[in-house]
């Protein structure tokens, strides 16, 4: 009878651990590669929910003024719910840029994209892709020389500046498309620079497809006279400058600051600047 009642106990303890979801479990970095699978058998979690929490780890650094160490997977997820909607309350500072108003300036996110490696492999490698339509809205033609673009991630904080050279005339009134590349092995670069417990996990093309992406500045050129029109929109364009975090804060020191109150961390350049480049990129 001890044995039976033992069995039933067992099992019964068996089958509450299984219905027991994953949200209810704390993170542990130690055991989060094996928890991140069951997050796409659980059926409490949508493969959104799965993309934010594990976002919301990889993501954590102390100056962006949240913890995940002690949290269930379901308050994590909360917490990122509202940082997909507010942003971390983090502010964030870049050089000046010059203003211009020629331009009318759309960006759309084309989201996750497979290009070859090169013109000479059939290799294919992951990219962030993104259109921009660049509209003259002035009465003169001008020429865009330089474009540089901030990527936010889903939490809307920085994750890359990108710089791309064009050196094309857009006639007044008329209007250029152009697309862009950034290679999502760059992005991951940042993404987990500083980070003490790197997590093996990345779900990069739900996070390539909520980037948010914003004009950090152009460089116009108003004497057209040695300029030809671009017709580019078939073909994409890589950048000739990324910013790179292992660059920008050495030692993992991310330079937050207390200002006015609330934590601030400076981004570098707006606008990337002529000199740029002539720096050597290893895009690939």
């Amino acid at each position: 009878m001890k044995k039976l009642l033992l069995l039933v106990f067992i099992f019964s303890t068996l089958l509450m651990s299984c219905d027991k979801s994953v949200l209810d479990k704390p993170f542990n970095p130690i055991l989060y590669k094996t928890e991140f699978t069951q997050f796409f058998s659980d059926e409490n979690i949508s493969n959104y929910d799965a993309f934010l929490i594990n976002y919301s780890i990889i993501r954590q650094r102390d100056y962006l003024g949240y913890e995940i160490e002690g949290k269930t997977y379901g308050e994590i997820l909360q917490m990122a719910k509202g940082f997909t909607q507010l942003g971390i309350p983090v502010k964030e500072t870049y050089d000046e840029a010059e203003p211009q108003d020629a331009l009318e300036v759309e960006i759309s996110n084309i989201k996750s994209t497979f290009l070859n490696k090169s013109e000479t492999s059939t290799a294919k490698v992951k990219n962030l892709k993104f259109k921009v339509s660049y509209k003259n809205v002035s009465d003169k033609d001008v020429a865009l020389n330089l474009a540089t673009f901030i990527i936010n991630g889903p939490f809307k904080q920085h994750l890359m500046t990108a710089g791309y050279e064009t050196n094309c005339k857009i006639v007044a009134g008329e209007t250029m498309v152009v697309n862009y590349v950034v290679n999502s092995k760059k992005i991951r670069n940042n993404l987990f620079y500083g980070k003490t417990n790197k997590i093996k996990r990345l779900m990069i093309d739900d996070i390539i497809d909520n980037m948010e992406i914003k004009v950090g500045g152009l460089k116009l050129d108003n004497s057209t006279k040695y300029y030809e029109e671009c017709f580019i929109e078939d073909l994409v364009v890589e950048p000739f400058q990324l910013s790179n975090y292992r660059e920008m804060y050495p030692d993992k020191n991310f330079n937050a600051k207390m200002v006015n109150g609330v934590q601030t961390v400076h981004r570098g350049p707006r606008s990337f600047k002529k000199e740029d480049t002539d720096k050597v990129l290893n895009y690939k």
